[in-house]
């Protein structure tokens, strides 16, 4: 074994002998260099490439995210609001994620599109950048209700057009994610703050629908719920009125207790009228105008031809000349009344009332009095 070790010293000696002291210094930078660079190699080929896993993710979401990688003990790394695994592990840990019941929700883009926006972007890509930056708004704003789990906005702007008669209208469509059924009124909200947010767009032209597919809001019926819930608590408000102060009759006529049932019918139209009344009697003068002309022997004017070559002007005298004009007018205001009249709605048209008393059939107690 060492013949061999001796023989490749012996063949390298004259060698390195031959060789100066820079040129040594040279070629152990060389090696150094070369063992370096193999080291970086090799360990770039083991190392695994990475892919999103999830992004754009709203904070409570990353933190939960975050949580299950540690709990699961998975290789990732963020990158900014990314979490990236490697290539071979996406779709194993986004099924581990899916089957813990841990999500991504993506936080959509919003005026945010505009931060890196070029200069020489054309007016179609920044109208259509806005209205996405719009819709992004939009569904931020209506994440953070609290029955609301996502919230999708999409709107239909058209292009201005040159007379207002041919402007189409801007029309809006929400679909919703929701943990619970959602009353009218949240509805209504949900209606108005997104016409409220975008202009030119009417509450009637926005559609509200959820994921199971039912039209919560269709067109032109914004603020219908919230009327129809106001209407039913103003009707539950007084049979609750009404059912109490019923039975306390009754405990006080009988000395027992009494069940009551009253069900009231109102009518919520809302009626104005507006009567007109004359008065024929009144005579009162508004206007008076009275004109007098009078003309009493006035002497003619000198008459003659008139012209160069016409002559001496003659006179004329004339004392027979009379002349009267009267006029009188008198305009006189008749009597007028305006009555307007409008009829709160909510008025009752029919009251149910159901009431049982215990005469002690039933229960051999005294009858009441």
């Amino acid at each position: 074994m060492q013949q061999p070790v001796q023989q490749l010293r012996n063949r390298f000696r004259p060698m390195l002998a031959a060789v100066s002291a820079s040129q040594r210094v040279v070629i152990v930078v060389a090696l150094a260099i070369l063992v370096g660079a193999g080291f970086l190699f090799s360990r770039w080929l083991t190392t695994p490439s990475y892919a999103v896993l999830y992004s754009n993710l709203d904070d409570a979401s990353l933190s939960k995210v975050i949580d299950q990688l540690n709990a699961d003990k998975a290789t990732y790394k963020l990158n900014g609001n990314q979490v990236m695994v490697p290539i071979s592990q996406v779709y194993t840990d986004r099924a581990k994620l899916a089957s813990a019941k841990v999500g991504g929700q993506t936080v959509p883009p919003g005026y945010e599109l505009f931060d890196n926006q070029s200069l020489t972007a054309s007016s179609f890509t920044q109208q259509v950048n806005y209205q996405r930056a719009l819709e992004g708004e939009l569904d931020k704003t209506l994440n953070t209700l609290a029955s609301v789990r996502t919230a999708s906005v999409r709107l239909a702007i058209p292009q201005d057009a040159l007379f207002a008669a041919d402007q189409k209208p801007v029309t809006a469509a929400v679909l919703l994610d929701t943990s619970a059924s959602l009353p009218a009124s949240e509805v209504d909200t949900v209606v108005f703050i997104v016409s409220s947010a975008v202009q030119g767009l009417d509450a009637k032209n926005v559609t509200v629908a959820d994921t199971a597919g039912t039209v919560l809001s269709a067109p032109g019926s914004a603020g219908a719920g919230a009327t129809g819930d106001a209407e039913t608590r103003q009707r539950q408000d007084l049979e609750a009125t009404l059912t109490s102060d019923v039975q306390r009759l009754v405990s006080t006529t009988t000395g027992k207790p009494g069940a009551v049932v009253v069900h009231a019918a109102l009518n919520f139209d809302q009626r104005t009228s507006q009567v007109e009344t004359y008065d024929p009697k009144a005579s009162t003068p508004l206007n008076q105008a009275t004109t007098t002309e009078t003309l009493t022997g006035n002497p003619a004017g000198t008459a003659g031809i008139i012209g160069v070559t016409g002559g001496v002007l003659g006179s004329a005298t004339s004392t027979t000349t009379a002349y009267s004009k009267f006029d009188s007018s008198t305009t006189f205001g008749a009597g007028h009344q305006v009555t307007s009249t409008t009829v709160a709605p909510g008025q009752v048209q029919k009251l149910s009332v159901g009431i049982v008393v215990d005469d002690g059939t039933k229960t051999h107690a005294p009858g009441p009095n």
